[in-house]
């Protein structure tokens, strides 16, 4: 079967992906990530005519209808997206190593 890599793993149950596929996935999971992360680094908020919302690195204000934003800062950004990388990078190695000790196959 090692003429064959695609039809072993295919027979053995493995999924193979292609570099631009698993570099497509792991851009998404790294958006996913970052998303859920906002969920536990949402600040503040304040409610009423005029409402405020802090994110961990933007802060937007709304009077009315009209929507402004009240401080950015770029290197909170960079933090965050660094974060959210790590966290899908050392979440892929995991979920791999399971996937190969379940399958009986090295890492």
């Amino acid at each position: 079967m090692g003429c064959y890599p695609d039809l072993s793993n295919h027979l053995l149950g493995r999924a193979t992906m292609t570099t631009f596929q698993s570099r497509l996935s792991f851009l998404v999971m790294t958006i996913l990530v970052f998303i859920v992360l906002h969920v536990f680094l949402f600040n503040s908020s304040s409610s009423g005519p005029n409402t405020d919302i802090s994110l961990s690195w933007l802060e937007l204000h709304r009077h009315g209808d009209n929507w402004t934003i009240g401080d950015f800062h770029p290197i909170g950004l960079i933090v965050v997206v660094f974060v959210a990388a790590l966290v899908t990078w050392i979440l892929s190695k995991i979920l791999r190593h399971q996937a190969a000790q379940q399958s009986g196959l090295s890492p």
